[in-house]
């Protein structure tokens, strides 16, 4: 996948940018608040229909505007495609190809999209969720089946919940019915995630060794939602009275999450905030070498202010690595000289953002 131009229009500070993006590297400077980052927020935008920075998408169009637009041409397997979005506060109109798609997941597919920002350590530090999200993204892109048999779950599971919040214990027979199609999903779920995992592990520990000084051995554990001893179907019959108490489904995929150990440390509860962000790197850059190797193809890596997350030493060692990866790659800057290029054996381009405007420069791989 490439991402070759991207056209935007009322998002956030950005009234009209237009530009060509490079292959391989592109480098984005400009003072804070200059849209930098709003540039990369709109990429993720179009490519997932969230945000890295907000859950309230409202802000997204530039205030005083009725609507935002973001379109882009990208190819994928030797095919050009133009996709675009355009979203107002009463309806959202998203096009492949001149054709109305009625979903996100279209786009998603033509154009994944990993992001690193100063929030990236919320990976390891906050809640499942987020590192839910983050096994998703992976089993979405290298298992074809696995969205159908997320989607089922979140609606089987927005079913159960309907149920649960009626309070009435005749519902039962009705949650069991709905529990029988909710398990053989939940199940299918559970194995594509600890599959992909699996996967994923070794490739994380050559680069946590890379990447991490003091750096000795690396795990992560996949807990699935529900007592692993158990079937879920028996887990979900013995707290079915806690259920209807709380209204809510205490077991399942939608509870699953993982839990990372770095020379046998809980990442979470001892690590510093700097080390939680370089593991979170290294979990995103691991998922970038697994699709590649799997998907026989690449995606596209932004990275916000890379200067302010990584010193030197480290930034030299992460740029070695990502260009090793071959994936497309974004960064921004405050000043392009806090970035050094000069082992950067491919071509690339440079652009300045000023007050939300956009202009092509001079590429320069001096220190």
């Amino acid at each position: 996948m490439s991402l070759q131009s991207l056209t935007i229009q009322h998002f956030r500070n950005i009234e009209q940018a237009e530009f060509e993006l490079h292959p391989d590297i592109n480098l984005i400077f400009g003072e804070n608040g200059s849209g930098k980052t709003s540039l990369l927020e709109a990429i993720q935008y179009l490519s997932s229909g969230k945000s890295f920075r907000t859950r309230n998408l409202s802000p997204l169009i530039q205030q005083g505007s009725d609507a935002l637009t973001i379109a882009a041409d990208v190819t994928q397997d030797g095919l050009k495609h133009r996709i675009g979005i355009r979203r107002s506060s009463q309806r959202i109109i998203r096009r492949i190809d001149n054709i109305n798609i009625p979903n996100q997941v279209e786009f998603s597919r033509l154009l994944p999209v990993r992001a690193l920002h100063p929030d990236s350590h919320l990976l390891i530090s906050s809640s499942p969720g987020l590192r839910r999200r983050y096994l998703d993204w992976g089993c979405f892109y290298l298992n074809d089946n696995f969205y159908k048999h997320w989607h089922a779950s979140h609606t089987l599971l927005k079913q159960r919940s309907a149920c649960l919040k009626q309070g009435n214990t005749s519902n039962k027979k009705l949650i069991s019915s709905i529990d029988q199609q909710f398990i053989y999903h939940a199940v299918i779920i559970d194995q594509i995630r600890t599959s992909y995992l699996e996967q994923l592990k070794p490739i994380a520990e050559r680069f946590a060794k890379d990447l991490i000084k003091g750096f000795e051995s690396l795990s992560i554990t996949y807990h699935r939602g529900w007592n692993s001893e158990l079937t879920l179907q028996d887990v979900l019959e013995d707290s079915i009275q806690k259920d209807l108490r709380y209204k809510r489904t205490h077991h399942g995929p939608h509870r699953a999450d993982f839990s990372v150990k770095m020379n046998n440390a809980d990442v979470k509860s001892t690590a510093s905030r700097g080390q939680q962000k370089l593991i979170a790197f290294v979990l995103i850059l691991s998922q970038l070498d697994l699709y590649e190797e799997k998907k026989n193809g690449s995606a596209l890596l932004m990275i916000d202010d890379l200067a302010s997350e990584l010193d030197q030493d480290h930034q030299q060692s992460f740029l070695s690595i990502i260009q090793s990866l071959n994936h497309q790659t974004i960064l921004t800057a405050i000043n392009p000289k806090l970035i050094n290029l000069s082992g950067w054996n491919q071509d690339g381009k440079m652009f300045h953002v000023k007050q939300g405007v956009i202009e092509e420069t001079v590429v320069s791989r001096e220190t």
